[in-house]
């Protein structure tokens, strides 16, 4: 099953129509082969062109106008494919025609008929490309979330979409000792928090947690998708990133901040998106309050 952002990601990709669809996939080359090889050609007399690649490919981009319906597909491949041979095949020898629809199989034979090297590409490749770099990897997270901007789609989408990599992330390295105890109860939270802060940093730690509540909430809710033992390593792999700051001379609260830091400079340093640097803390703060990074509280 999809999850919900793939879906979205589907819908509007299929909505896009006309230059709105052009305008898009042509950033979708940008990001896949790097802007330097990408020349956008004008819309007024392309000749049959929209985008040339430097790798010797002519692009081509069909969205009809009403969504979703397959129009003059044939006559627009014809169409444009006869442009093409007229004034671009000597410079570019392949021929790549993107639609937001999925091709119907006689439009794939005739576009393989015309030469091997030639390809229609249906939306099921758009969507493949949106999800895969050129290196045949998932993309990396801030080009998808790129991507998913000019789409219109909501940072409440895209939040979830990083805690799951985040997370995902987070779980993928067992530890020798990765069985650590998190069925003791969590102290109160006020508590805790004075004990791991100085008089003068308290109310920052408390205004730093409360800030990120409903954050909060969202990584708790995604780590229930997982299996115990995965939530259990994403908490002990925070716990000894945080153990590795244990020589520094800070605070407890100091210390913490400076693991989330270690952690935007990890997962959102090309980006340096606000919303993700709040689900960033957000975890880390988490797991301060279930479990037991920083100091236990003194007394009762």
């Amino acid at each position: 099953m999809d999850s919900p952002l793939k879906n979205l990601i589907r819908t509007q990709v299929s909505n896009l129509t006309g230059f709105d669809f052009q305008k898009f996939i042509i950033s979708l080359l940008r990001t896949h082969y790097g802007s330097d090889k990408i020349q956008e050609v004008r819309r007024v007399k392309d000749q049959g062109a929209d985008c040339l690649i430097q790798t010797g490919i002519c692009v081509a981009c069909y969205a009809p106008e009403k969504a979703g319906q397959a129009g003059k597909m044939t006559k627009k491949l014809h169409d444009d494919f006869s442009s093409y041979q007229s004034n671009w095949q000597q410079l570019y020898p392949d021929w790549h025609f993107y639609t937001n629809l999925e091709p119907a199989p006689e439009h794939i034979q005739l576009v393989v008929n015309w030469g091997k090297q030639h390809k229609i590409c249906g939306l099921g490749h758009i969507l493949y490309m949106i999800e895969t770099g050129a290196d045949g990897r998932p993309r990396i997270y801030s080009q998808k979330c790129k991507l998913c901007r000019e789409l219109n789609i909501g940072d409440e989408y895209l939040g979830r979409d990083f805690v799951e990599k985040l997370l995902d992330d987070l779980c993928s390295q067992d530890y020798e000792k990765d069985q650590i105890d998190y069925q003791e109860q969590a102290p109160e939270i006020l508590r805790k928090i004075r004990s791991n802060s100085t008089e003068s940093e308290y109310k920052e730690f408390e205004d730093s947690i409360k800030a990120t509540y409903a954050f909060q909430a969202e990584i708790e809710e995604a780590l229930n998708a997982y299996a115990d033992r995965d939530i259990n390593t994403v908490k002990n792999r925070i716990f000894n990133d945080y153990g590795k700051l244990a020589s520094l001379p800070l605070s407890e609260f100091q210390k913490m901040k400076q693991l989330i830091s270690n952690y935007e400079e990890r997962y959102n340093g090309k980006l340096k998106d606000d919303m993700l640097s709040a689900y960033i803390a957000a975890l880390v703060w988490y797991v301060f309050s279930q479990c037991h990074i920083g100091t236990k509280p003194r007394g009762n």
